[in-house]
């Protein structure tokens, strides 16, 4: 499916896009249940995941089942008056939330996390792929070399790609996941700069779908997914690479 293809007669649009393992999901979870809550009754979610710049094929493929949204509210794309949450991952994710025209301004929601943990993540899917889902070992490991692998100069693609998200496009709120899943007063200014009411609901739904953490469960406040691969060869250079690359505002 390629998304231009698409008529939307919808009037309201919010974009999360980032990285994934970057917790995008639970704060789509966020923001639609907060919609619900207020009322609305016509909402659809469109959840696009870029597949490998390296690989050729479909731009992108569709998971229109995630997150978990209730099917009283999951409209048809033909029917679609009301609001539309599109999700995009991965390596050109800004590119599109910055050229997509679908004729009705969106709300950008630019999903950041320590890229330490993100990198962490992808490190555990490489020696440990496995999953309680659907999902087979070779994809996950898959999952987890594409963005662990590298360039042709030694530099890690997932910082690469991430750079290419500055500047972040225009109408743009960053949220920093770890503040938002520990901090109400966080959520509270973000929630105003979304323009949906505070409501603390939707973050207790991990999406049935994506395979789940690469670490089974949210870290405590204050502690790190990082630091169990401090060690690790690869995190070393990972981290040496920020440092000297400086690939966005490190804490948002």
């Amino acid at each position: 499916m390629d998304i231009r293809d698409i008529k939307f007669e919808h009037r309201r649009e919010y974009r999360v896009f980032g990285l994934q393992r970057s917790g995008l999901h639970a704060i789509t979870n966020w923001i639609i249940a907060s919609l619900i809550e207020e009322g609305e009754d016509q909402l659809t979610y469109l959840n696009f995941v870029n597949s490998s710049p390296d690989i050729k094929g479909n731009r992108f493929n569709l998971g229109n089942e995630m997150p978990d949204l209730p099917e009283s509210c999951r409209t048809p794309l033909d029917k679609l008056t009301g609001t539309l949450v599109l999700g995009f991952e991965e390596w050109d994710a800004a590119k599109w939330v910055r050229e997509l025209d679908t004729g009705v301004d969106s709300v950008n929601v630019f999903v950041t996390r320590d890229l330490r943990d993100v990198f962490a993540s992808r490190l555990a899917r490489l020696e440990q792929p496995k999953s309680q889902f659907s999902i087979s070992e070779d994809t996950l490991k898959v999952w987890g070399e594409w963005m662990t692998g590298t360039d042709p100069t030694g530099n890690y693609k997932m910082l690469k790609h991430y750079r290419k998200y500055t500047p972040l496009p225009p109408n743009t709120t960053a949220v920093r996941f770890e503040n938002w899943i520990s901090s109400e007063e966080y959520r509270i200014s973000k929630a105003a700069k979304l323009g949906i009411q505070f409501h603390n609901l939707g973050m207790d739904k991990e999406s049935k779908h994506g395979g789940g953490s690469s670490f089974g469960k949210p870290p405590a406040p204050g502690q790190t997914r990082w630091e169990k691969y401090l060690e690790h060869p690869m995190m070393k250079e990972f981290i040496r690479q920020i440092e000297e690359g400086s690939p966005l505002p490190y804490y948002i």
